[in-house]
């Protein structure tokens, strides 16, 4: 986020988080003093980074008290494409002191990469794989597309975690409370993990329920947080996971191993251990054709796994995340 030095009445940009994952978060950090005390102020500057040239334009102004600050940051490419952006900084004014602001900020669509300076702050990740870093204060953070991450200096037994509507809080052991909207990932100092993506096709909410579909069992963190991670990390896709459960020795202890069972068999078996009901007729034969005419197994696992039966049916387990 944005931190601002007053010296009497002076300001320096020391901090910027921008859309482009490529800047220093201290890029600002050796501009020159800014203006005068009280008269609104214009800046605006060139600067050259890593072989291209961007623009800064920089206002702020004091209130007719003179107590507060209003300050409005762009960040431009030279071609006037608009990169970053915060505006409307409330800052009370303490000569000589370092402030920790409450800031909007209010991002692109790349992947990025945004430290918070304390205060409370509203920020807007817009779309891409972004990772924020939450310090204090009582944040709220909203993602778009992609998978964005919040990163808590605090460890998950200090968090008190919530549904409220179509977000979630984290209400912190200090009062605190962070809300989280459209971020699918909040990892903790000491290791654990909350995923809040649970929808279809999901990486957090197939994977739990491929697990379970596949195993008979609900996962246990740390082996559901491996395929997690792997999904995440793009090291396979969701059919690479169904083939690697299939393979292992506990899916053929539920199941058998392949040769052993035929494909009505496999088809019951699927029936009764995702969806715990017998097969139905139509049902049954439509599999069992599918796994004739050549579909491979690992896909129809999946498609029961993801099936609209037993979404409804894990709902319930991972409405309020995944822990892993």
């Amino acid at each position: 986020m944005l931190l601002v030095h007053t010296d009497q009445g002076r300001a320096l940009i020391e901090r910027l988080a921008v859309a482009d994952p490529s800047f220093d978060t201290l890029f600002f950090a050796n501009r020159a003093l800014l203006g005068a005390t009280i008269d609104p102020y214009f800046d605006q500057t060139s600067f050259e980074y890593r072989g291209s040239s961007y623009f800064a334009q920089i206002r702020y102004g004091y209130d007719a008290g003179q107590s507060k600050m209003f300050d409005t940051v762009e960040i431009f490419t030279q071609g006037f494409e608009k990169i970053a952006s915060l505006s409307y900084i409330n800052v009370p004014v303490a000569a000589g002191s370092l402030l920790y602001l409450d800031d909007k900020l209010y991002l692109t669509g790349a992947d990025d990469n945004v430290y918070d300076g304390g205060g409370t702050d509203l920020v807007d990740l817009s779309d891409g794989d972004d990772i924020y870093h939450y310090l204090s204060g009582s944040d709220q953070v909203s993602g778009g597309n992609g998978r964005d991450v919040v990163n808590m200096t605090v460890p998950h037994g200090d968090v008190l975690v919530a549904k409220l509507g179509t977000a979630h809080t984290l209400t912190i052991a200090n009062d605190a409370v962070v809300t989280l909207s459209g971020v699918e990932r909040v990892a903790f100092s000491d290791g654990a993990a909350l995923a809040f993506d649970i929808g279809a096709w999901s990486n957090a909410g197939a994977a739990y329920r491929l697990y379970q579909a596949a195993f008979d069992r609900v996962p246990e963190q740390a082996g559901l947080g491996f395929w997690i991670r792997a999904l995440d990390e793009g090291r396979g896709d969701l059919a690479w996971v169904a083939t690697n459960f299939i393979a292992s020795a506990e899916f053929q202890q539920t199941y058998g191993t392949p040769p052993s069972v035929s494909d009505a068999a496999f088809v019951d078996l699927l029936y009764q251990n995702v969806l715990d009901r017998p097969a139905e007729g139509a049902g049954a034969e439509y599999w069992q054709a599918e796994l004739a005419g050549g579909a491979n197994r690992a896909l129809v696992l999946l498609s029961f796994s993801e099936s609209t039966e037993n979404q409804a049916k894990v709902a319930a387990a991972i409405a309020d995340g995944i822990w892993f």
